[in-house]
């Protein structure tokens, strides 16, 4: 398949990495900053001795089964789906496909059983690539709608 958006960023046609892709609360992901956690996935990968041809991800938070499943598509490794996340089920798995890492939230650590059975790596948390830009920063920017605005609360 050959056509202008094979160049591209995956799952990004139209390049904007400050387009936001997640709301959590207060937090406003950007895709920049998905993909920055994704490729620090991908360097802990890397260092695994041997290929890693295949995934599972055990994520239990979103946002960082999002970061795995983009760290795959960005590694070109396979994501393998269980049937159900039983031990009985991702060791099937695990079983079939030798070359398999599983990928599970940093603040949760893997059951023991899971964890004898194949390479684990922490998904690392999203952070904001961007820094936090000053009050005087962003004064020097307000229009007078925005001034308006402010002087209103």
């Amino acid at each position: 398949m050959s056509d202008a958006r094979s160049n591209s960023i995956p799952l990004v046609p139209d390049g904007n990495l400050d387009r936001v892709v997640l709301l959590d609360g207060d937090h406003r992901w950007t895709v920049a900053d998905v993909l920055a956690s994704a490729h620090q996935l991908q360097e802990s990968l890397g260092a695994l001795p041997g290929p890693v041809k295949h995934l599972v991800n055990l994520a239990g938070r979103r946002d960082q089964f999002l970061v795995g499943l983009v760290a795959g598509i960005l590694g070109a490794q396979v994501s393998l789906m269980p049937s159900t996340r039983s031990r009985g089920a991702i060791r099937d798995l695990l079983a079939d496909h030798p070359d398999t890492v599983i990928l599970h939230d940093g603040d949760q650590p893997l059951e023991s059983t899971l964890a004898a059975c194949a390479p684990q790596v922490a998904i690392p948390p999203l952070r904001p690539t961007r820094s936090p830009v000053s009050y005087t920063h962003l004064r020097a920017h307000e229009t007078v709608l925005d001034l308006v605005c402010r002087l209103l609360l």
